[in-house]
C-alpha cells in the first residue's frame, strides 16, 4: 500500500510538468496557424526562386524566357516586384552578352530608382544592380553618380560592409580611368573595411551565443524553482490532510526525497554536458580564429605575387620588342653592306615580318590585360607602317573596315604575318609601273565566334594558269602555314583584282562591340 502511494505521486509530479511543457507547445502552434501570405507574392517569388535555380544551373536562356514571361503581367504590380524583375534581367543579359537587351533593363531601373527615395532597400537593390554593369560596360561617367549616391546612403546607415563594397568599385573605376594611384588606395581602404566587417560579424555571433547560453541558463533555473514549488504545495496538501498519519507522512517525505535526488541527478549530468559543449566551442572558435589569420596571411601573398608576376609580364613584352628591334637594326645594317637586290629585298621582308611581330608585344606591353589586343588598332598601326616603308605616298591608297576584336598572341602572331605578307604583295605586284590603285583590308564577323580577314586590290591580279598548290614562294608559304596554325584555309580570287582571305573561328575571342 505505502508503495502503491508513493508511486502515484511520483506519476502526479510528472504529469504536472508534462502539462506545463506542452503549453508552449499549443501556443506555438496557435501563432503558427495565424500566419498568411498573399498569393500574388507567393507566386512572384516562386517565379523567382525558379529563375534564379535556373540562373545556378547555368540555364541562361530559361530563366531569361521565364522573367520576360512574368515581366508582361507586371504593369501594375509594386516597384519592389520591378525591381526585382529588372536586376535579374540585367544580370543574364549582360551574361549572355545581349548588351541591348541590357542597356534596355538599365534604363528601367534608372527610371524606378527616382521613385524610391524613401525606400533604401529598393535603393541598395538598384545601385547594386546599375554599377557593375556600367563598370563592366566601362560607361564610368554613369557609374561614378551611382557609386556617390551607394556611397551616401551607406555612410547614412553607417553600412560598413556598404562602404567597403563601394571602395572596391571605386577601385575598378579608377583602374579603368588608368588612374592606378587612386584605385590602390581604395582598394586598401576597401581591405580594411572587409576586415572590420569581418570582426563585427565575428563578434555578433559571439554575442548570440552567450545570449543563449545565459538564455538556457535561466530557462533551467525557472523549471526547477516550478518543481519545487509544487513539491512544496504537495507537501503542505499532504501535511493538512493526513496530520494524524506520521507513519505515512514519512513516506511521503522519503518518496519527495528520491525525487529531489533524481532530479539533482539530472541538473549535474545537464551541467557536465554544457560544459563539455562550452569547452568544444571555445576550441573550435580557437581553431576558427588561426585558419582565419592562416587564409589572411595567404591572402596577402596572393597580391603581392600577382603584382610581381604583371609587371614580369610586361618586362617581358617589352624586352621581347626591344629584342625585335634589334634584330631589324642589325638587319638594317647588313643589308648596307649587301650588293644583291634579291638579298636586300629578302632582308626588307624579314624586316617587315619582324616588326609585324615587335607591334603586338608593343600592344601587349601597353594593354593592361598584357594577354589580349586590340585587332583593328593593331592591323591599322600595321598597314600605317607597311606604306611608309613602301613609300607609297598618294599614289596608293588603303581603306579599312575593321570591326572591335580583342585577340591573344596566338592568334594576333599568325593574322599579322598573313597581313603582312598580303600587304605587301599587293604593293609590289598589283601596281606595276608606279600605277594608281587602291588595298582593302576588312575584318568582319560572319557569324557568332566566326570572323573573316581579307585583302583585296583593283591591280592586275594573278597571271593566267596560276596555280596555288605549285608556288613554292616563302611568302606563299607562310601564309598556307600560318593559316592551318589557327586552324583556317588560304582562299586566292580573281575579281578585277586579287583577293585574300581566311576565315578563322575561336570562342575565346573577346567581341566588345560587332554593329
Amino acid at each position: 500500500m505505502k508503495l502503491l502511494f508513493t508511486l502515484g505521486i511520483i506519476l502526479f509530479i510528472q504529469f504536472s510538468v508534462s502539462g506545463q511543457s506542452s503549453v508552449p507547445q499549443k501556443s506555438a502552434a496557435k501563432s503558427a496557424s495565424q500566419q498568411s501570405v498573399s498569393h500574388d507574392s507567393n507566386r512572384f517569388n516562386l517565379l523567382l526562386d525558379s529563375a534564379d535555380q535556373f540562373q545556378r544551373q547555368n540555364k541562361l536562356q530559361k530563366a531569361s524566357h521565364l522573367l520576360r514571361e512574368t515581366e508582361n503581367g507586371l504593369s501594375s504590380a509594386p516597384i519592389s516586384q520591378k525591381i526585382q524583375l529588372y536586376t535579374r534581367l540585367l544580370n543574364i543579359s549582360a551574361t549572355l552578352k545581349q548588351f541591348q537587351v541590357a542597356d534596355r533593363y538599365a534604363d528601367k531601373l534608372q527610371s524606378l530608382s527616382t521613385g524610391v527615395d524613401d525606400d533604401e532597400t529598393n535603393q541598395y537593390t538598384v545601385y547594386q544592380a546599375l554599377i557593375p554593369y556600367f563598370l563592366a560596360t566601362k560607361k564610368a561617367d554613369k557609374a561614378v553618380g551611382y557609386i556617390t549616391l551607394h556611397n551616401g546612403l551607406s555612410k547614412a546607415q553607417n553600412n560598413t560592409a556598404g562602404l567597403a563594397q563601394n571602395n572596391l568599385w571605386l577601385f575598378k573605376l579608377d583602374s579603368l580611368r588608368g588612374n592606378h594611384l587612386a584605385a590602390l588606395a581604395h582598394y586598401r581602404l576597401y581591405a580594411d573595411l572587409k576586415d572590420s566587417v569581418f570582426e563585427q560579424i565575428k563578434k555578433g555571433q559571439i554575442a548570440q551565443l552567450d545570449s543563449q547560453y545565459h538564455t538556457k541558463n535561466k530557462d533551467k533555473r525557472l523549471k526547477d524553482q516550478e518543481i519545487n514549488i509544487a513539491l512544496l504545495k504537495k507537501q503542505e496538501v499532504l501535511q493538512r490532510q493526513h496530520l494524524n498519519q506520521v507513519r505515512l507522512i514519512q513516506n511521503i517525505t522519503i518518496a519527495c526525497a528520491a525525487v529531489l535526488f533524481m532530479l539533482s541527478g539530472v541538473i549535474y549530468s545537464r551541467y557536465r554536458l554544457k560544459q563539455s559543449a562550452n569547452t568544444k566551442l571555445e576550441a573550435q572558435q580557437l581553431e576558427i580564429n588561426q585558419k582565419n589569420e592562416t587564409l589572411e596571411h595567404l591572402a596577402e601573398q596572393k597580391d603581392v605575387l600577382l603584382e610581381e608576376k604583371e609587371w614580369l609580364i610586361k618586362e617581358i613584352h617589352h624586352r621581347v620588342k626591344n629584342n625585335l628591334q634589334i634584330v631589324i637594326s642589325l638587319l638594317n645594317t647588313q643589308s648596307v653592306y649587301l650588293n644583291d637586290e634579291k638579298a636586300h629585298a629578302a632582308i626588307r621582308e624579314s624586316q617587315h615580318r619582324m616588326q609585324s611581330i615587335a607591334f603586338i608585344h608593343q600592344k601587349l606591353y601597353q594593354s593592361e590585360s598584357r594577354a589580349l589586343i586590340e585587332a583593328h588598332i593593331y592591323i591599322a598601326e600595321l598597314i600605317e607602317y607597311l606604306s611608309n616603308s613602301f613609300d607609297t605616298g598618294k599614289r596608293i591608297c588603303f581603306e579599312k573596315d575593321l570591326v572591335d576584336l580583342e585577340l591573344d598572341v596566338s592568334r594576333a602572331v599568325p593574322i599579322g604575318l598573313i597581313l603582312n605578307e598580303a600587304i605587301t604583295n599587293s604593293i609590289k605586284y598589283a601596281f606595276p609601273n608606279d600605277a594608281d590603285g587602291c588595298i582593302s583590308v576588312s575584318l568582319c564577323c560572319v557569324q557568332e565566334n566566326s570572323f573573316r580577314l581579307c585583302v583585296s586590290d583593283n591591280g592586275i591580279g594573278l597571271p593566267e594558269g596560276f596555280e596555288i598548290a605549285k608556288c613554292r614562294s616563302l611568302g606563299m608559304n607562310l601564309m598556307r602555314g600560318l593559316s592551318k596554325q589557327i586552324g583556317s584555309s588560304l582562299k586566292l580570287e580573281n575579281n578585277n583584282g586579287l583577293s585574300i582571305s581566311i576565315d578563322f573561328k575561336d570562342e575565346k575571342l573577346l567581341k566588345p562591340n560587332l554593329n
